[in-house]
């Protein structure tokens, strides 16, 4: 598999995680390296700021779907590559914003330090959530396997596959072209 495909799928595979979970798609998803990323995928969990049982599960959701892009990965490597593009994604996707342009352009500043990668920034939340300890390790790892099920099924597959094909074709895409490719 080649670092492009990885990267593809593990784009998708956040951008999946996140519309599987009720989500929303904030900015462009992108395989174009950067600084300090290979990739990128803007998301958000729902959630509610008035209320904090929502804003934990919220939280939850977040690393769920920060580790799906590892999860994602793993089936790319697991099934083989054969994605083909939607349909409505054959002709060009809808051009990026002047936002989207400023988002990905933020990658590429060399005096900011690397981010944390998907797996330690899940960490820092479960620590942050339930304080450091085995007990955060313990919920990194009930959110690791959350994201492989929510991944698992046949449908999530195909939303991977549709995805990442698109990305590999046009490199970005902005939220209103991910969105498309979801809706199918």
């Amino acid at each position: 598999m080649t670092d492009d495909v990885r990267v593809a799928y593990h784009e998708a595979g956040h951008a999946v995680a996140c519309w599987l979970l009720g989500g929303r798609i904030t900015g462009p998803l992108s395989i174009v390296p950067a600084l300090n990323w290979r990739g990128i995928a803007h998301i958000r969990a729902a959630a509610s700021r008035n209320d904090m049982d929502t804003l934990g599960h919220a939280l939850e959701a977040s690393v769920t779907m920060s580790l799906a892009g590892v999860q994602a990965e793993r089936y790319a490597r697991a099934a083989g590559f054969a994605p083909a593009l939607p349909r409505r994604l054959r002709t060009a996707p809808p051009p990026l914003t002047a936002e989207d342009a400023h988002l990905l352009a933020a990658g590429d500043d060399p005096g900011e330090p690397s981010p944390p990668t998907d797996v330690e920034r899940a960490f820092e939340v479960c620590e942050m959530l339930i304080g450091p300890g085995p007990a955060a390790y313990q919920l990194a790892l009930r959110l690791e396997r959350e994201a492989a099920r929510l991944l698992a099924t046949a449908a999530a597959r195909r939303l991977l596959d549709r995805l990442a094909a698109a990305l590999l074709e046009y490199r970005t895409l902005s939220a209103t072209a991910v969105t498309e490719v979801l809706r199918g």
